[in-house]
């Protein structure tokens, strides 16, 4: 049997958070969610769903890894084989699980060892709803071997959290998938995209950008979430640049591009680059968690 636990991150979320799970309902044996210190409004939801979910309140904002551990951590004390861990904004489609199982269910046995780690593929939600056969002729047990893939609907053997290594909560939030997915293939583990199964992402107001030809999309992050991303970045460059230099140049490139937008597109650009800088200090000093103002 394979038994599995959901786990979704909540940070003040929207009122369709509902809708959302009621998608999840009966796909999975057990919807946990960690609250990561949100506001009244969001708690007084998420109450009112304690019926129908598990919920583990923090009461403080402790990073996206150290909720997701907290989360893991009760999935394997209820002996679960693995985790499925989600976005609170992203939708799971009807099939996503079972497709991602099945594939699972299909491989050689020295490869079922091997992989640790089954991922989907990721449609925005307003390409999604535009298109009926959005993985129509798809044979479903089809995969593709990825080196790093984002945390929202990842679907983890329980075991590789206690044989291998949790999330590293000193990152606090950005990168820590990328971190994690990093430190399974540097031990030997495999992560499969299972082409059949998808899982639908909201990007807000998002807007796509032309410059010479070229489409960008702006993500409009905050200054602070440029701090996390700029120190993390850099940490991840250094640990893996020997095992995975490919990788990091390839992010490099996208940290400039993601500058160029900044540049470009963005406001509060003097703010959001003097929030960098201080991300890059930051991280030559060794200090991470939780951003300190030094004000």
């Amino acid at each position: 049997m394979n038994s599995v636990a959901a786990i979704i991150i909540t940070y003040n979320v929207e009122n369709d958070f509902r809708l959302r799970i009621n998608k999840l309902k009966g796909k999975v044996d057990e919807i946990i969610v960690v609250d990561n210190g949100s506001t009244n409004e969001t708690i007084n939801m998420l109450k009112a769903l304690e019926d129908e979910i598990t919920v583990i309140y923090l009461n403080e904002n402790k990073g996206i890894a150290s909720a997701l551990n907290k989360g893991i951590n009760y999935s394997i004390k209820k002996g679960y084989q693995w985790v499925l861990t989600l976005d609170h904004d992203s939708i799971v489609t009807e099939d996503m699980i079972n497709n991602m199982l099945s594939c699972y269910k299909g491989l050689n046995s020295n490869l079922k060892e091997e992989v640790a780690m089954l991922v989907p593929i990721h449609v925005e939600e307003k390409e999604y709803n535009n298109s009926s056969n959005i993985n129509e002729g798809i044979n479903l047990n089809s995969y593709n071997e990825v080196l790093t893939e984002i945390t929202s609907g990842a679907l983890t053997k329980a075991k590789v959290y206690k044989d291998v290594a949790m999330y590293d909560e000193k990152l606090f939030i950005d990168l820590v998938d990328h971190d994690f997915c990093l430190n399974l293939n540097k031990k030997g583990y495999k992560i499969l995209q299972v082409n059949s199964a998808v899982l639908v992402h909201n990007l807000g107001e998002s807007e796509k950008k032309k410059v010479l030809g070229v489409t960008m999309i702006p993500t409009n992050h905050s200054a602070l979430r440029r701090y996390y991303m700029s120190r993390n970045r850099h940490y991840i460059w250094d640990k893996y640049k020997e095992d995975f230099p490919k990788w990091v140049l390839t992010d490099k490139r996208r940290f400039i591009t993601e500058n160029l937008k900044i540049i470009l597109f963005e406001d509060n650009k003097i703010e959001k680059f003097k929030y960098i800088r201080k991300g890059i200090k930051d991280y030559k000093n060794n200090i991470f968690g939780k951003f300190k103002s030094s004000k």
